[in-house]
């Protein structure tokens, strides 16, 4: 228990030196209006409007942000080179069933964007859909890759 008090204080104070210091975020940053809830690194977050800003000292770290409440995830990423330059920003989610997954971030102008790593939960679900291929398990019902537009 006291560990768990630890940890949310540090990540607290993580979120809160973020905030603090607008000299640590990425000029460009993102806004997106996401009509669904969705998993981003393991962490549930609620549809609405998100601000997305790309860390300038680890441009690995992005930070959600919905606008209008404390939702809030701190996201690790990889680097992903798309095979054209993109011409408006947009972020791709993995959607099982009724389950969005965020899966790229890219940036209008570049051709590299981000990566998020899949989580335990997807990566189970998309498990147990390649096993329903051999009668294992049931596959979930629409699943495909959701496109949503950044400004």
């Amino acid at each position: 228990m006291k560990q768990q008090a630890i940890k949310t204080i540090a990540i607290l104070g993580f979120l809160c030196v973020i905030t603090a210091a607008p000299a640590y975020s990425q000029a460009k940053q993102l806004k997106a209006n996401i009509p669904f809830s969705f998993i981003a690194d393991g962490k549930t977050l609620p549809a609405g409007t998100y601000r997305i800003d790309c860390m300038r000292k680890d441009p690995g770290v992005l930070v959600l942000q919905e606008q209008n409440s404390l939702d809030t995830a701190v996201v690790f990423t990889m680097p992903v080179e798309s095979s054209v330059m993109q011409e408006q920003s947009k972020l791709v989610f993995n959607r099982y069933g009724e389950e969005y997954f965020l899966a790229q971030i890219l940036y209008a102008g570049r051709s590299l964007g981000r990566e998020l790593s899949e989580s335990r939960v997807e990566r189970t679900i998309r498990l147990a859909k390649n096993n329903s291929k051999s009668g294992v398990a049931q596959t979930p019902s629409r699943v495909g890759t959701v496109v949503l537009l950044a400004n």
